[in-house]
């Protein structure tokens, strides 16, 4: 099945909802098999309150949505943005990919694009079919 934005996906997006809700929807119904988490906590091991917005949890994706790039959002300035490099740089070193997207790439559908290249990707080093099976 196709990835699809809903007209109700779309209008919280813009409506400034949650987007993160919205892209692990759609990366349900398209990544069987698959789980998908929204607010995901990694690194509480290490005394860590570090979150993704949505992560493939087997795969070891997660997805950061960025918001305020226009505007100067708390992400983009001084301290945010020096503890999102900390945290980017941790997930790295544990292992996770980190697909930095904003919420133009969700309402777009552009967002399921590279995620599912990322799925690509991570299925060929794992000896996987492109596609799971139905």
């Amino acid at each position: 099945m196709p990835p699809v934005m809903t007209s109700k996906n779309a209008a919280n997006i813009a409506k400034g909802k949650s987007a993160g809700a919205a892209l692990a929807r759609i990366l349900r119904r398209n990544l069987a098999g698959v789980e998908v988490a929204t607010e995901y906590a990694f690194a509480a091991n290490l005394g860590r309150r570090y979150r993704f917005d949505v992560a493939l949890v087997g795969p070891r994706i997660a997805i950061e949505i960025e918001g305020g790039a226009w505007i100067g959002g708390a992400h983009n300035r001084g301290p945010r943005f020096v503890r999102d490099i900390e945290k980017y740089g941790l997930a790295f070193s544990m292992g996770w990919n980190v697909v930095r997207i904003t919420h133009e790439d969700v309402k777009t559908l552009r967002a399921v694009r590279w995620v599912n290249e990322h799925m690509a990707y991570w299925r060929s080093l794992n000896g996987q079919r492109a596609e799971p099976e139905q």
